[in-house]
């Protein structure tokens, strides 16, 4: 009795087994299908000039300050190779089915992520620059999402440094999104207005990154920043090479705050211990 008693266990166990197998084939192929969808829609966008234009072409069009020079947008290679890393890593991450659907949380939105990217191409690419920003904003969020959900499940750096890379940019994005919809909308809008939104939103990114490199560890997302913070310099040279300038130090100064190794360093010297009186 006992004996197929445990077999019956057995036979559970390894259809179990079998069923999250087949969940997680499953999931991947989907994640590496959306992945390639979005890659090729990129591709396409900008070799078929999606609406007779192309996106950066789009951009220039108006003189936003917060645009990172054309160079910086380079990056969008090291994203896609890197989501491509974080594809073939993440089957190995433990990470918990949603709803019982064989899909993990981080596997939805990335699905979500992929059709965000996409959609803000054809938006942006007709002139839709309000939805546009209404996108980007979503696909920030989802991929933030993934971020925290991958180091909450302690992953391993494959699997969320290709999402602090995403996630960073996706910030930058955003706020050069929002200075492009401010100018497209508010054309006669004032230098100075733009050049303390600029530094505003610098001061604000640089200090992020910090909190991200010493709270949660991560080298890879200020590297973003600074990346992109230098790129905003080096095109407001054509604007005023002042501020081009003062932009490209205050970002080589909050990069040696960034990754100054402040852990063996100590601000309130340590008191010498008291003398015992017994």
């Amino acid at each position: 009795m006992s004996m197929n008693h445990t077999g019956l266990e057995d036979r559970d166990t390894t259809t179990e087994t079998k069923e999250h197998a087949t969940q997680r084939i499953s999931q991947t192929t989907v994640l590496w299908i959306s992945w390639a969808i979005m890659v090729a829609f990129n591709a396409y966008a900008e070799l078929a000039r999606l609406g007779g234009t192309t996106t950066g072409e789009i951009s220039n069009r108006e003189f936003a300050w917060f645009t990172p020079a054309g160079y910086v947008f380079a990056i969008w290679g090291v994203i896609y190779v890197a989501l491509a890393v974080f594809l073939a890593v993440l089957p190995r991450e433990q990470m918990p089915s949603l709803w019982h659907t064989g899909f993990s949380a981080v596997g939805m939105l990335f699905v979500i992520s992929c059709i965000l990217n996409i959609s803000w191409l054809i938006v942006w690419h007709y002139g839709q620059f309000s939805a546009s920003m209404v996108i980007i904003v979503a696909t920030a969020i989802s991929v933030w999402a993934m971020y925290a959900l991958l180091r909450q499940a302690q992953a391993g750096i494959l699997a969320w440094a290709p999402m602090s890379i995403y996630a960073s940019w996706l910030t930058i994005a955003t706020c050069a999104n929002a200075s492009y919809l401010a100018v497209h909308q508010y054309p006669h809008i004032e230098t100075t207005v733009q050049a303390t939104t600029t530094f505003f939103l610098l001061i604000l990114l640089l200090g992020g990154a910090f909190a991200i490199r010493t709270r949660l560890n991560d080298w890879v997302s200020p590297l973003v920043v600074i990346w992109a913070a230098i790129g905003i310099g080096v095109r407001l040279f054509t604007a005023s090479a002042p501020i081009g300038v003062i932009i490209i130090a205050m970002t080589a100064i909050g990069a040696l705050l960034i990754y100054f190794p402040w852990q063996h360093y100590s601000i309130v010297p340590n008191k010498p211990s008291q003398p015992s009186l017994s």
